[in-house]
């Protein structure tokens, strides 16, 4: 997990290596490292696939915070260019936790996205 939080992920090496170490120790995180892993396996071989993206016509919200990773608003961008339908939000003071840390203000950006999409009052 180390490995996978400094050079997938982007954290600061010892963020990295003090996450690893978290995961090692807490049960149900060990658990789920596996799981992780295997999916990051499953992505890269699925590789780059805008032109997925690019058939998607459903309006969708693409959400990051100002303080993820680089790489992940960088992805949401590449995918927001070839999305017909695509609004980019980026939320201020949040990280790639927001759904866990923030939970209220995520829901909040999903139902006011699912209002528009379902032409509901605001």
């Amino acid at each position: 997990m180390t490995i996978f939080l400094r050079d997938t992920v982007g954290l600061p090496a010892w963020q990295s290596w003090l996450a690893g170490r978290v995961s090692a120790l807490v049960p149900r995180f060990r658990r789920l490292a596996p799981c992780q892993l295997d999916s990051l396996e499953a992505l890269d071989r699925l590789g780059v696939r805008l032109d997925t993206y690019a058939r998607i016509t459903v309006p969708t919200v693409l959400l990051s915070g100002d303080r993820s990773p680089a790489h992940l608003p960088e992805r949401l961008d590449a995918i927001g260019r070839v999305m017909p339908d695509a609004e980019r939000v980026v939320m201020p003071g949040r990280d790639h936790s927001a759904d866990l840390r923030h939970p209220r203000q995520v829901a909040q950006l999903i139902e006011a996205q699912a209002r528009k999409v379902r032409h509901l009052p605001g």
